[in-house]
């Protein structure tokens, strides 16, 4: 409603659903919540609150189970008391100017099931082992946050986890191994990282992601070829590293592909046939690599392309029949 000003919320005993986001109220929000024991959901995304984080909310560790502080100006460190919310099934503070330390004792929150605590926020220190206690967690995103270290090789427990964002970070060493038990994972996006090593074999049982992002690292060794047996694979971005060997000769084959980014690696062979299998592919960038032999004929019928990169390789051979004409192509290079 674009309401301006200072809030006030006291006395309001009975109040279990507090919702005030997508305004523009400014000041603190130091209110007495030991009057509202009934509070289940707070949430304040989107306005202009600028303080440390209320710690007043505290008072309400039994009842509280949503709590949306995001898209605020809220500063200081995130308090080691937020780690007593034992009802907390839902955290945001993402979008402030929180600083400091993520705390271990959020790892307490038992019941969590999404944490975002990334964007415009600035972190000193890496992830806590300690998240890898979350064992109810389904969505975790904690990119663009200025986060280093490395990955704890604990969020491999997280066995309920379908989303894992940890892109536009400072996270270094190589991929934990562990990740592979996370099986239920649909998005994992590690990009723009300086994470470096292999992709693990272990990888093979995340067979049900859907987005795999992992370019802007120092990542080397091959693509492994069981990224071509994930069903449901639609989005796989493994640009600028380090990548050798062969594009896998299956990719595509699942009728799901459609974005494709393996620029700038070190690539080599032919590019894949099958990579249009069901005309679902939009976008293909295969260019800085050393990829010989024909473009695929099989991409003059790819009406679904609108946007393809194949320079500097070393292609030869003809331009697939009606692949200038293709009715969505914007951009072919």
């Amino acid at each position: 409603n674009n309401f301006t000003g200072t809030i006030h919320i006291t006395n309001l005993t009975n109040l279990q659903f507090l919702n005030i986001s997508n305004n523009q109220f400014s000041g603190h929000m130091d209110w007495n919540y030991s009057t509202m024991e009934n509070l289940q959901v707070v949430d304040v995304y989107n306005n202009n609150f600028t303080s440390l984080l209320p710690l007043g909310l505290v008072s309400l560790k039994k009842s509280l189970k949503h709590l949306d502080l995001g898209g605020n100006f809220f500063y200081g460190e995130i308090p080691k008391s937020y780690g007593k919310f034992v009802s907390l099934e839902y955290l945001s503070l993402a979008g402030n100017d929180i600083s400091g330390k993520i705390p271990g004792e959020l790892g307490n929150l038992s019941n969590l099931k999404e944490i975002y605590l990334g964007y415009y926020n600035s972190y000193e220190g890496g992830i806590p082992k300690e998240f890898g206690k979350l064992t109810n967690l389904v969505h975790m995103d904690l990119s663009s946050c200025d986060l280093d270290g490395s990955i704890p090789k604990e969020l491999g427990n997280l066995k309920e986890l379908n989303t894992l964002y940890l892109h536009i970070n400072q996270l270094s060493g190589s991929i934990p191994k562990q990740l592979g038990n996370l099986t239920n994972l649909l998005y994992l996006d590690l990009s723009s990282n300086a994470l470096t090593g292999e992709i693990p074999y272990e990888f093979i049982n995340l067979n049900r992601l859907k987005l795999f992002n992992l370019f802007l690292n120092r990542l080397h060794g091959s693509i492994p070829d069981y990224i071509a047996d994930f069903p449901d694979l639609d989005t796989l971005g493994l640009w600028m590293n380090n990548f050798t060997g062969e594009i896998p000769h299956k990719l595509g084959l699942n009728g799901k592909l459609q974005g494709l980014d393996l620029s700038s690696n070190k690539l080599t062979g032919v590019i894949p046939p099958h990579l249009c299998s069901s005309n679902q592919l939009k976008i293909l960038i295969l260019l800085n690599n050393f990829l010989f032999g024909p473009i695929p004929q099989g991409l003059g019928t790819c009406y679904s392309l609108t946007r393809v990169r194949l320079g500097e390789n070393y292609l030869n051979g003809s331009i697939p029949n009606g692949f200038l004409y293709l009715p969505k192509l914007n951009l072919a290079e």
